[in-house]
């Protein structure tokens, strides 16, 4: 899968001259998985990666997933981990196209990055805010206190401010 949009960011980027890439949830994890590949593969550096909400690790390692899957209405760590069997193939689940969270982000475009506190994915957010700073890759993080997965999406007035951010960093990236 991910090469097949890889292969579309590429097409859009020789007829346009510029592509950026976003997704929410597994949308997400496809999305930075893509933009590592198209680095590593192509050297091709995205002027914007858009993630709401990403699924980062499938192997649902995070010690931190219990503390916050009681206040999750819509996601579960078990369905989840079906999620990811039925998703990696043949894969190891630590393989970046799988879970992007284990690639390395050195040399990454900017990402924009929205998790709710009461998403089992939040966690793994984190760790990618700490990951980004770490390799020096630009990352502006929206964490929605008290929102749930994929809070931009949904018609809240909460969801509508996130979508503001996420047209003014798409204009902004394709301004650059």
């Amino acid at each position: 899968m991910a090469s097949h949009i890889g292969d579309l960011v590429r097409d859009n980027i020789d007829r346009y001259g510029s592509a950026g890439i976003g997704g929410d949830s597994a949308g997400g994890q496809i999305s930075l998985s893509v933009a590592l590949s198209l680095r590593d593969s192509h050297g091709i550096v995205l002027p914007q990666t858009m993630l709401i909400s990403p699924a980062l690790d499938l192997t649902w390692s995070n010690p931190q997933i219990p503390r916050v899957q009681p206040t999750d209405p819509w996601l579960a760590t078990p369905g989840g981990k079906v999620f990811a069997e039925y998703w990696r193939g043949d894969s190891d689940l630590l393989d970046p196209v799988v879970s992007p969270l284990f690639g390395d982000l050195a040399g990454l475009g900017p990402i924009t990055l929205f998790s709710g506190t009461r998403d089992v994915l939040n966690p793994d957010a984190h760790l990618l805010v700490e990951k980004a700073a770490d390799a020096g890759v630009e990352l502006d993080f929206h964490e929605g206190v008290g929102q749930v997965h994929v809070f931009p999406l949904l018609p809240t007035r909460i969801g509508r401010d996130a979508r503001a951010v996420i047209v003014s960093r798409i204009r902004s990236s394709l301004s650059a």
